[in-house]
């Protein structure tokens, strides 16, 4: 691999294995760099949900290796999904979707 930077590509540097080892520093800024191209992908396109007591949204939410997508509708949900699947693919990392259903109380 090589990184780029604004000065040019740094010189090739081999990589053996997989990962980095448990606990090592280097691991969540690494995360960080991966998966902020999917935060920003998920934030196209104002999917979000829109607070019912202010003008404020809430986009796609990230923490450590948990990202949370809380929209309007069940539309803009199954982009948001899509866009979580197609970049997993890409990427080749696996997800676990967990869906929080709200009540409707009639």
């Amino acid at each position: 691999m090589s990184i780029k930077t604004p000065k040019g590509d740094t010189p090739p540097i081999p990589i053996e294995g997989r990962g980095t080892i448990q606990g090592d520093t280097l691991s969540p800024l690494l995360f960080i760099i991966y998966i902020e191209p999917l935060l920003r992908w998920l934030q196209e396109g104002r999917r979000t949900y829109k607070m019912k007591t202010s003008n404020e949204e809430v986009g796609p939410l990230a923490y450590a290796d948990d990202l949370s997508v809380v929209t309007e509708d069940r539309r803009d949900t199954v982009a948001q999904a899509n866009k979580i699947e197609t970049y997993c693919n890409w990427a080749g990392i696996g997800v676990k979707v967990v869906p929080i259903r709200r009540n409707k109380t009639v």
